[in-house]
């Protein structure tokens, strides 16, 4: 096979899911003619080895259709001499003589395909297929003055050979991706739409070099690994919603408003989510694996973190409908590229829930700092949702790292519960606001509960906050909720805290509501709007 590359905008159109893959080799009998077939691939499926898909229904495109290429030209362009492609099945070369019936997906794809006038749509497509000579590693596109950035962070402790993220100029079109992509195939790795405009791919010198020529590409970043931010610990205990709703510490109990993240969507982008654990009470579920291998939490992180996000017993915001997005993988590790494809998949993703009263995400991992993920925070952050992330438990500057470093981000420090910080935690400007980190109790996958420490551990307690506070007072974005939340926290607790670094610890202002108390009172309707100051109902929840 000479080339192939994925048509995603095409699998769009189609509302399908599934990939349309178009296929070129050389022709066997005619010198520089090529054989071009365009497949359906239903989940999990891969093209067969010969030059017709496999197992699969499929366009056949006959190398007549398309003139010889030029044998002095440094690219080899095709041209198309006929309009006319036939819709047929594709030969089977190996396996049982009999074709297996085609599937549902199939059946429907080839329905839409005659009603949408798909023949035409497919040539159109075809037409600008411009495929580089193996001898010249030539790109069809005007080599720009001077080449695009490469990035890569000097703190990196796992890159990812050959793996780099490619960002466009905010405003390229997707159709300038599909015609980067031909030449890449079958190399990439994620297509990033729903965010800004890129891809992430294995690319080798050559690729890289050309790519960096690209007029269209902003920047290139090498992939690195990025790990979740918990610490293990020894105790079973829990304190932190206690912490956040009393200004002093030392309570067991936990007081919240009756409302708690009504009509909300809180998105853990992790290791997943069990969601079968009875005390999410059938509010969680886990909607989308980016790593290889099984849907569920093989970690435990993501249901921790969650539980701490929404759980019955053990959350802040107890309503509110809770979405797993697997990108860490049994060691709690992922990379870069795989984290920004959950960002990615969010945005869109969120446009089918019932989210009337805010979309939130919790990170609670990290890695080193990198411009691609707090490019990808940003684009996030300006699409409406809440974004809390880790500060990071290296005992360093926030800023080094990502996504702690994101300017835009709520980023969330720990403490303990004597209202120290927490040993581990990152620190200085970058840091927003602190929250309870060490021995939290949370829930365990397959049932039951454990106890974790971190920054990742303190994150939820913050997203949770801001969904509890997006639902009662109606405030939405990143912005306003973490202004919000630095409004109602208590104000030097931390009794040694960084010196550039923010003393105010989270709290939600239900006990001063309750008690009709001064400072920091629950402010009813959306911020700007004035509000009546009234006492909500609340529960209060003992823990021991």
């Amino acid at each position: 096979m000479l080339a192939s590359f994925t048509s995603a905008a095409l699998s769009k159109r189609l509302a399908l899911s599934a990939r349309l893959v178009i296929l070129l080799r050389p022709n066997e009998d005619k010198a520089r003619h090529f054989d071009v077939s365009i497949c359906l691939l239903e989940s999990g499926q891969v093209p067969g080895p010969e030059p017709d898909c496999v197992g699969i229904h499929a366009l056949a495109m006959p190398s007549k259709h398309f003139g010889p290429a030029s044998p002095s030209a440094s690219t080899a362009t095709l041209t198309p001499t006929r309009v006319e492609l036939s819709i047929k099945p594709c030969r089977r070369r190996t396996g049982p003589s009999r074709r297996p019936a085609p599937s549902a997906l199939s059946v429907q794809f080839w329905q839409r395909a005659r009603l949408t006038k798909m023949r035409l749509f497919l040539l159109l497509l075809l037409v600008p297929f411009v495929v580089a000579a193996p001898a010249s590693g030539g790109m069809p596109w005007a080599k720009r003055a001077q080449p695009a950035p490469l990035l890569a962070s000097q703190t990196a402790t796992g890159p990812v050979k050959d793996k780099y993220i490619v960002k466009f100029h905010k405003g390229s079109a997707l159709a300038i991706i599909e015609k980067s992509l031909r030449h890449l195939l079958p190399h990439i790795d994620h297509v990033y739409e729903g965010i800004f405009t890129g891809f992430a791919a294995k690319l080798h010198k050559g690729h890289l070099e050309a790519m960096r020529s690209h007029p269209e590409v902003a920047f290139i970043e090498k992939d690195a690994i990025f790990s979740h931010r918990e610490v293990l610990t020894a105790e079973d205990t829990t304190w932190g919603l206690g912490r956040i709703s009393h200004r002093d510490y030392g309570s067991h109990s936990y007081i919240y408003d009756s409302s708690a993240a009504q009509d909300t969507c809180v998105y853990v982008i992790d290791s997943g989510v069990d969601d079968t654990h009875p005390d999410f009470g059938g509010r969680a579920k886990q909607i989308k694996n980016f790593v290889p291998g099984t849907d569920q939490d093989e970690k435990g992180h993501g249901t921790h973190v969650a539980g701490t996000v929404g759980s019955n017993s053990y959350g802040v915001a107890k309503k509110t409908q809770i979405f797993g997005v697997k990108v860490l993988d049994a060691n709690g590790d992922g990379p870069n590229s795989r984290i920004i494809a959950g960002l990615d998949f969010v945005v869109g993703d969120v446009k089918s829930r019932n989210c009337a009263k805010g979309s939130f995400i919790n990170l609670s991992l990290g890695g080193p700092k990198s411009e691609a993920m707090n490019r990808a925070i940003s684009d996030v952050i300006g699409a409406g949702f809440f974004v809390g992330v880790a500060a990071g438990n290296e005992n360093q500057d926030a800023d080094n790292t990502s996504p702690a470093s994101s300017r835009e981000a709520c980023t969330v420090g720990g403490t303990t519960r004597n209202d120290t910080r927490y040993v581990n935690s990152n620190y200085g400007p970058a840091v927003n606001i602190m929250a309870p980190a060490v021995d939290v109790k949370s829930l365990r996958v397959g049932g039951g509960t454990t106890r974790k420490s971190g920054t990742s551990m303190a994150t939820p307690h913050v997203v949770g906050l801001a969904a509890y506070l997006g639902s009662l007072e109606g405030i939405s974005g990143t912005s306003a909720l973490c202004r919000r939340i630095q409004e109602l926290a208590t104000k030097d607790a931390i009794t040694d805290q960084s010196k550039d670094t923010v003393n105010l610890l989270t709290f939600n202002g239900a006990s001063v509501a309750r008690e009709g108390g001064g400072g920091g009172q629950r402010r009813r309707g959306g911020e700007g709007e004035g509000g009546d100051n009234s006492s909500p109902p609340s529960y209060e929840a003992s823990f021991f």
